[in-house]
């Protein structure tokens, strides 16, 4: 009898169990007990958030389905054997498009200039305030980007002893286009002072307009005149024949060429040379510009600028007798041969009847070079005037009326009075316009604005 007790009892609790009849006691609101609830859910209805999923037995179907999370709604609760998944935050709620907080504004303090243009870009050069990234926006016709720089405070030196440090920080942006661009427009998106201007990228030019003229250092009042004129021409490219400023490791002085030239070197590409002023603020030099094709430092350049090659060279830094100074040098000449015109420059004329006396030794390194390779034109400054002389058919143009003080120039019958045209001394800039079938060269009198002298190049 005690066990016939026993076992009818079994099958009572179990009866129980299967029909869900065994819970602690009745709900007083009607609805059922959580584990029956559990037990009840059908596929896709997901269960009551306090289900106690884990008192299910083990096999039911309704809580299998509850553990996988195949309930549609989602909120169904996880079996004892996994953890539930924590509630997204902002991040995870967020649109897929991150959103980039616009650039924090910065104060140009030195520039914008722009440098080094080739078919498909070129370099924005600036100096800021603020330790904060540039951004530059370059658009042309169908498209624009935005290039950022990163700001740097660079460490010049001279024999090894630190130079006074920058103001600002220096930024260096490297501008790629289309090379079919043949006028973009740049603007800065996050400075202070809002900033736009258009450039005509020289290669892609059918005319180009270039602007010649070289030792500005001192009389700033006579830079600004030179400069204000040059500018009034609008040219594409400007090129100066070197003595920036009068010591090329004072820091000052650099300051106060570039706020001169401000709204000349605003809306051209600039092309630096490097002269005897220059000497000793090579760290400075090499700092403040950009070129490329160089040899033994990077003063010595040449550049394709569609139309026109352009050469420079550095008689200080560089010992042209060298083997390889002469191999480089005949290498550029030759990279260049497919362009209608090809222009030679450096700061010590070869020729001069001025202060300093010529490059002699260029006129056996350099010019037999020059006549092999077809130059059409050749710059100098250092004498503070100006000078033509033409040399087996390519003129040779001393350009040095930047704005230093004026030197005299006496032509005598020596040998180089053969090639001798004409000479004076005033402030000046030479204008060379060039196309397809000539290159045409004025001298302008900055101070009068009347033109010296004008020829043509076919």
């Amino acid at each position: 009898m005690r066990y016939a007790a026993l076992i009818l009892a079994f099958l009572t609790l179990a009866r129980c169990a299967g029909d869900g009849s065994g819970s602690s006691g009745d709900d007083p609101s009607g609805r059922a007990p959580a584990d029956a609830m559990a037990g009840d859910a059908q596929p896709g209805e997901g269960s009551a958030p306090d289900a106690a999923v884990g008192d299910s037995v083990p096999g039911d179907a309704a809580s299998g389905d509850a553990a996988s999370g195949d309930a549609a709604s989602g909120d169904a609760a996880g079996s004892g054997d996994s953890q539930q998944e924590p509630d997204a935050g902002p991040a995870d709620s967020a649109d897929p498009e991150e959103v980039v907080a616009p650039p924090l504004p910065v104060t140009v303090t030195r520039g914008p200039y722009f440098q080094w243009p080739r078919t498909t870009g070129f370099v924005v050069l600036a100096e800021t305030a603020e330790e904060l990234p540039l951004v530059v926006r370059v658009q042309w016709t169908g498209g624009q980007e935005d290039f950022q720089s990163v700001p740097v405070k660079p460490v010049n030196t001279l024999l090894g002893v630190p130079l006074e440090e920058f103001d600002g920080f220096l930024h260096e942006v490297e501008v790629t286009i289309p090379n079919t661009a043949a006028v973009v427009t740049v603007a800065f998106v996050n400075t202070v002072a809002p900033f736009e201007t258009k450039l005509y990228p020289p290669a892609a030019q059918q005319e180009l307009r270039m602007v010649m003229f070289g030792d500005t250092r001192s009389q700033d009042d006579k830079h600004q005149i030179v400069v204000d004129g040059a500018a009034l021409e609008q040219p594409e490219v400007v090129v100066h024949t070197a003595d920036m400023v009068s010591g090329g490791s004072i820091l000052p002085l650099w300051y106060k060429f570039f706020q001169i030239e401000k709204n000349l070197l605003a809306g051209s590409f600039f092309f630096a040379e490097f002269g005897n002023h220059d000497i000793l603020g090579e760290s400075y030099w090499d700092t403040l510009f950009v070129t490329g094709n160089t040899f033994n430092n990077e003063r010595n350049y040449w550049i394709d600028l569609g139309l026109v090659g352009l050469v420079v060279i550095d008689t200080y830094g560089t010992k042209w007798a060298g083997q390889k100074a002469q191999a480089w040098l005949e290498g550029a000449l030759q990279q260049l041969q497919s362009k209608k015109w090809l222009i030679f420059s450096t700061h010590v004329p070869m020729y001069t009847f001025s202060k300093h006396g010529p490059w002699t030794e260029g006129r056996t390194l350099v010019q037999p070079l020059l006549e092999k390779y077809g130059v059409d034109l050749v710059f100098a400054g250092h004498n503070h005037c100006y000078e033509h002389f033409t040399v087996n058919g390519i003129p040779h143009i001393v350009a040095g009326g930047g704005g230093a003080p004026l030197y005299d120039t006496l032509p005598e019958q020596d040998v180089q009075f053969q090639y001798f045209v004409a000479s004076d001394s005033f402030y000046h800039y030479v204008l060379v316009e060039a196309d397809k079938d000539a290159m045409h060269v004025t001298a302008i009198n900055a101070e009068t604005n009347q033109v010296y002298e004008t020829f043509d190049i076919e």
